[in-house]
């Protein structure tokens, strides 16, 4: 039941901890009771970043690299912090609902690091979910708990799991996936297990998921292919 982010992604805030960041929505209200609806929040993420680190007694990127990006072979992959200098970093833009590209709106992104604050390339997040369902990363009872998308409380189920959208293609069989979207940014990973396959695409302008989309579908026409 923890809200989205309506109007509150915009900000130039930093903050130096996921605890100070809960700030950000821990007086609003739930939008439903828990286990009685589904909808997406980057914020709970956030929440989920706050357990982790308390669970841990590490900071969340610590925890990140040592257990999951290492592990995985994610070379290129960290908290997004706009002071530090990353080789090859893309300019964000955005269309802004105008027919020519413009600088994306500056956003810090520390309130929300375990949701939407990462940087990572295409090759990383193809490694990523590689690991995740060949069980490098998670054990196999775990995989299938979160690849089994979620019943609510009246008995309709979900098309989401633990972390991933859930869904079966026609042809491939079983499939995960997840879109992203911010400012300067436009991303889509799907993987499909039971043919190792993994196609990640990103773009560095916002709104631009349909073109997204339309390069993933050409990827995986050609992956497909006999």
């Amino acid at each position: 039941g923890i809200r989205h982010y309506t109007d509150d992604s915009n900000t130039a805030e930093h903050y130096f901890s996921l605890d100070k960041a809960l700030v950000r929505f821990q007086d609003s209200d739930l939008l439903f009771e828990p286990g009685t609806a589904y909808q997406y929040t980057t914020y709970g993420y956030t929440a989920l970043g706050v357990m982790i680190e308390r669970a841990s007694d590490e900071k969340f990127e610590r925890y990140m690299r040592d257990h999951v990006w290492e592990p995985a072979g994610m070379t290129h992959t960290d908290v997004e912090d706009p002071k530090d200098i990353v080789e090859n970093r893309a300019r964000p833009y955005s269309t802004a609902g105008r027919k020519r590209l413009r600088n994306a709106q500056y956003a810090d992104l520390s309130y929300k690091y375990p949701g939407g604050g990462i940087i990572s390339t295409a090759s990383d997040l193809v490694a990523f979910a590689h690991a995740v369902y060949t069980h490098k990363l998670i054990n196999e009872e775990t995989y299938n708990q979160m690849m089994t998308p979620y019943t609510l409380a009246n008995g309709d189920v979900s098309n989401y799991g633990f972390g991933w959208g859930i869904g079966d293609h026609e042809t491939l069989g079983m499939q995960f996936s997840h879109s992203g979207g911010q400012e300067g940014t436009s991303t889509f990973l799907i993987a499909f297990p039971e043919q190792d396959i993994a196609i990640a695409v990103l773009s560095n302008v916002d709104g631009s998921f349909d073109h997204v989309r339309a390069v993933t579908n050409g990827l995986l026409d050609l992956a497909t292919k006999e």
